[in-house]
């Protein structure tokens, strides 16, 4: 996995799913449609050969933080893509589409997370609270994942461990 060195351009897919989300968080705050500010995350590169961009954005003034994964076939023309909105909570949760997690640290403040399967260990970056774990670590969708969690200083947060995709666990924290 890695952080694209420059973030490649919105796509038309990842202006609409944010606009989407912008008329969802509308409707269920009773507000004006929010303007979301959004970035690419991180990128990975799928057992098919598709490439799979994280974007997370925010609004001022919503409490819910959304992500669209925008997914580009091997052929490069072919796309895909899903995400979400929800408000952090104080949980550490993992997502699941195919051999693809998405991870959340809710409220807290981590610069990065520690991801470990029995298949291997990485440290990813957190932006605006969501993570992308390696498609390598996921592949069985059973495996148990421990998610420590990193703040700006290298300090240790909190963690939870034996957690499956999907799923949600309360850290223990520092």
């Amino acid at each position: 996995m890695t952080i694209p060195p420059s973030p490649p351009p919105a796509s038309h897919r990842v202006t609409e799913a944010f606009a989407g989300f912008a008329q969802s968080t509308a409707a269920k705050e009773g507000i004006a449609p929010p303007t979301f500010s959004y970035q690419a995350a991180a990128s990975a590169s799928l057992p098919d050969g598709a490439i799979a961009t994280l974007w997370v954005g925010t609004a001022e003034g919503v409490r819910s933080r959304c992500y669209h994964v925008d997914v580009i076939g091997p052929d490069g023309q072919s796309a895909a893509g899903f995400g979400a909105c929800a408000a952090p909570g104080n949980h550490i949760s993992l997502g699941r589409a195919g051999s693809l997690v998405i991870g959340s640290v809710g409220t807290h403040t981590a610069a990065s997370v520690r991801v470990v399967t029995e298949h291997g260990e990485a440290v990813v970056p957190v932006t605006e609270g969501y993570f992308m774990v390696p498609p390598h670590l996921t592949s069985n969708h059973r495996v148990l994942h421990a998610v420590h969690m990193i703040g700006p200083a290298g300090e240790h947060l909190g963690a939870v461990s034996d957690l499956i995709a999907p799923g949600s666990g309360q850290p223990i924290t520092a």
